[in-house]
């Protein structure tokens, strides 16, 4: 006899200052903080490939796949074009997906 059941994954994700990522299913409360109600996992990014951008105004330091990972998800969530592309000069190619990388 088959059984099958669904999985659905309602994921979050929080970028700090294009310094920081966090890509997981925890929610911030004591439900799943405590770790002794639901199951969950995350990912969290941080440093690698620094590069030079702007942020709010001014002069700005971030990790390079931070930064590519907030533009895209924002271009994507906005339905435009994606400008991360090689047009701006300090692309390079990120080995484990197709997300393009970008300086701006």
């Amino acid at each position: 006899r088959l059984y099958t059941e669904q999985i659905y994954v309602h994921s979050k994700c929080m970028i700090v200052d294009d310094l920081v990522a966090i890509i997981g299913s925890a929610n911030i409360n004591d439900r799943s903080m405590r770790g002794d109600r639901d199951t969950e996992i995350a990912l969290r990014f941080q440093g690698g490939d620094m590069v030079n951008t702007v942020m709010a105004g001014r002069a700005w330091r971030c990790s390079r796949f931070v930064h590519t990972l907030r533009r895209h998800l924002q271009e994507e969530h906005l339905g435009l074009s994606h400008s991360c592309g090689r047009a701006h000069g300090d692309a390079a190619d990120f080995p484990a997906a197709s997300l393009p990388l970008a300086a701006d």
